[in-house]
């Protein structure tokens, strides 16, 4: 019996027969992009990719892997990947089940096109192969680009990569370039600028009103002016009535006329009301040649996701500006940032469409992180064209990442004002009330947005973040789910399902959603910090600083990775490092010590409800950290964090025992409610808003029959925190009679959110 049960453990520890290997999951399709595991066929999200596998994409296409070392791959368009061999996850039990068949190595090839690569596992144990040279990797994250002719050319960001082929060898460091041609030695340069070629790696968004494409009239006073003149032409007369704001009087005009001419003033009009599918019905029926049913097709098509589809209208712009600007406009989606750019840039002031040109600038200038460019374009747009729903919302993203939600707010407000069907300034206006705390008004706002329009990614994606603030974690997940139905290739859906993985303590998945999102957006600070707070509940220590390390190089001005450092190393009994964390944070943050974050959806509440005192006290920086809580009580008086620095400051004070006590009060009564709401000053500090108690016990005993213990407990939900200290002491004293003592003791809090 002993015998067989030893055989038994044995055969189930072994791979079964044809076991197959994992070597990467398909992560986001954009355009055409096929994949070759036995004859070649459209790759589909989610689709498993075993070794050997190769991928390639095609015009205005791209993909993004991610490899089961967790490498992050993003694929340019018209490329052709081959995964030879991938290294297997360090899981332990992945490893047991995959012996004898993984890999201790990841071996890919790039026979055309260029690739973005990422890696936060150490060590690195990576290599590419192209037809002029073999890339060692050693570094975290490079650009491999192939021409036509062979050439290869690496542009390596952080770490350093071995080129090599068989007439020399060069080691590219970070913020340097590496060349080789076929049968000649690598060669290489330094780098002024290396985010210029990673620039196609970016999420770049496009939001232009239909109504900013006028048929006749610039404004609505020449349309009024002009409505009785065009009585008599029921086009003309449509037409005039759109100038004018009148969309359902126009649509009244056209009603029983079938010509093209007003088939293709329908279909427009149809687009301005969210009608997607309708308005292509009504637009195929337009003149061939007609300039308005290009660009109608190409946005409804876009709005569609249907990349392909929108970049063949517009292929051959010719002379017009409206069809050069949405040709520019996919070209920035497609990732082409400098074909983009060199198109905007060549239009002139006198152009009909050039705020409309500035405002696009100037969401390039934001998705690159150079936010002074972007607020001078975003102010041309809307000097140039002051009634241009479409400007407006462009100067409402720069105000924004400036951290001016007031301003931000007006100027979104003035966008729905010109545009009220204006489906992007929706999701906008909602997102700045979320972030305001107006959560009741942000709801009704996007889920009238979702009415009109259930195709809209970005509104599904808004109402997933106000489910989780309001704790409604299923519904959340559906919510981002259905986002990524309707276009998979953005990060922030991605986020919202970390979060959700978190609160449902699904750890290895949260992890998975975190790599996802910063694969689909991987200039985007904010999920690098998500991922390293992250693996920090992992207790994976090493790589969640170094991607806060990344997160604080993609934009140095944030002061949300520096926060989370800091409080990474308070926990980690670092008081020095910490301190010094927290007063860069601090100094990023207009010198205000609570949290604050450029993206409005991230309300964070887990980070509100830490302690930021603690970490100065313990070095006696008293006084230093005196001026930082002072400043932000009074920025923010209602930020719980802020009371909550001030109050373990004044616990170090002589005779300051009452004050303290008062903003503790305070901070209880404005902090979310969540697992940290209650905590001690020795635990370990969760960042995410998720279920969690801790408790410590103690006892004693002693002489006279002395016996004492302590219990103490605090934990939470996103709904529900609590606090509790139970105390008992016996003992009978010195002398034999009447001198008994007991002593039962509790201390209590609790807090509930009702909704």
């Amino acid at each position: 019996m002993r015998l067989k049960l030893r055989f038994l453990l044995i055969a189930a520890l072994l791979p079964a027969p044809g076991f197959a290997q994992v070597a990467a999951k398909v992560l986001s399709i954009q355009g055409r992009v096929e994949v070759q595991q036995s004859p070649w066929a459209p790759a589909t999200v989610n689709q498993v990719l075993n070794p050997g596998a190769s991928v390639r994409t095609g015009d205005q296409s791209r993909a993004v892997l991610l490899l089961a070392d967790e490498t992050q791959l993003k694929i340019n368009s018209n490329s052709v990947v081959r995964l030879n061999e991938v290294r297997q996850s360090s899981n332990l039990l992945a490893r047991v089940v995959a012996a004898g068949a993984a890999s201790d190595q990841s071996i890919l090839n790039l026979s055309r096109g260029q690739i973005w690569l990422r890696s936060k596992k150490k060590p690195v144990d990576l290599k590419i192969t192209t037809p002029a040279v073999t890339a060692a990797i050693r570094g975290t994250e490079f650009d491999l680009k192939v021409a036509e002719d062979g050439e290869s050319v690496v542009s390596v960001l952080e770490g350093s990569v071995d080129f090599r082929n068989d007439q020399g060898a060069i080691l590219v460091s970070s913020r340097e370039q590496g060349r080789a041609r076929i049968g000649q030695a690598p060669t290489k340069s330094v780098l002024l600028n290396p985010e210029d070629a990673v620039q196609w790696t970016l999420f770049y968004s496009a939001s232009v009103s239909p109504r900013d494409y006028p048929f006749r009239y610039r404004s609505a006073e020449e349309a009024r002016a002009a409505a009785a003149a065009a009585a008599g032409d029921p086009v003309r007369a449509a037409q005039t009535a759109h100038d004018a704001g009148d969309l359902a009087g126009a649509l009244r005009a056209l009603e029983g006329v079938s010509s093209p001419e007003a088939a293709e003033t329908r279909g427009w009009i149809l687009l301005e009301q969210n009608r997607v599918a309708d308005a292509i019905r009504e637009l195929e029926k337009a003149p061939a040649g007609s300039a308005r049913r290009r660009l109608g097709l190409s946005l409804a098509r876009f709005r569609l996701n249907q990349f392909a589809d929108a970049y063949r209208e517009v292929a051959e712009a010719g002379a017009d500006s409206r069809l050069a600007l949405q040709r520019a406009t996919l070209d920035l989606v497609a990732g082409d940032a400098a074909a983009a750019r060199a198109r905007l840039e060549s239009v002139a002031p006198s152009d009909p469409n050039y705020a409309l040109v500035q405002g696009l600038l100037s969401n390039a200038y934001l998705a690159q992180n150079n936010k002074e460019q972007a607020r001078v374009a975003a102010r041309r747009a809307v000097a140039a064209a002051p009634d241009s729903p479409s400007a407006h919302l462009a100067l409402s993203l720069v105000e924004q990442s400036y951290f001016d939600l007031p301003a931000a707010t007006r100027s979104v407000e003035r966008a729905l004002a010109l545009d009220p069907a204006f489906l992007q300034a929706s999701v906008q206006y909602a997102r700045l009330l979320f972030g305001a705390g107006d959560t009741g008004k942000a709801e009704r706002v996007i889920r009238d947005a979702l009415r009109v329009a259930p195709e809209e990614a970005a509104a599904y994606s808004t109402l997933g973040f106000i489910l989780l603030a309001r704790g409604s974690t299923p519904e959340a997940k559906v919510s981002f789910e259905r986002s990524l139905e309707q276009d998979n290739t953005r990060g922030e859906p991605h986020l919202g399902l970390g979060i959700v993985a978190m609160r449902q303590r699904r750890f290895t998945d949260s992890v998975t959603e975190f790599l996802t999102a910063a694969s689909l957006e991987p200039r985007m600070s904010l999920y690098q910090s998500y991922l390293g707070k992250a693996f920090y509940e992992q207790r994976k220590f090493e790589q969640a600083f170094t991607a806060l390390a990344a997160a604080e190089e993609l934009d140095p001005r944030d002061p949300t990775p520096r926060l989370y450092a800091g409080i990474f190393d308070n926990d980690l009994n670092r008081p020095g490092t910490a301190v010094r964390e927290l007063e860069a944070s601090i100094r990023l943050n207009d010198n205000r010590a609570v949290y604050r974050s450029r993206f409005v959806l991230d309300e964070d509440r887990a980070t509100r409800n830490v302690n930021l005192a603690s970490a100065y006290n313990r070095l006696g920086l008293s006084e230093w950290a005196n001026l930082a809580a002072v400043t932000s009580n009074l920025v923010d008086p209602t930020n719980s964090s802020a009371h909550l620095f001030l109050a373990f400051f004044f616990l170090n004070l002589r005779g300051r025992t009452l004050a303290a006590g008062s903003e503790l009060l305070l901070a209880r009564l404005l902090l979310p409610v969540n697992a940290n709401s209650f905590n001690a000053f020795n635990d370990y500090t969760t960042l995410f808003d998720r279920p969690r108690m801790n408790w410590t016990a103690e006892g004693s005993t002693g002489s006279f029959d002395a016996r004492g213990s302590t219990l103490v407990s605090s934990g939470g939900t996103p709904r529900f925190a609590y606090s509790s200290v139970s105390l008992f002491d016996r003992t009978d004293g010195f002398r034999p009679v009447n001198d008994d003592a007991r002593d039962i003791s509790s201390v209590n809090f609790l807090k509930f959110a009702l909704s």
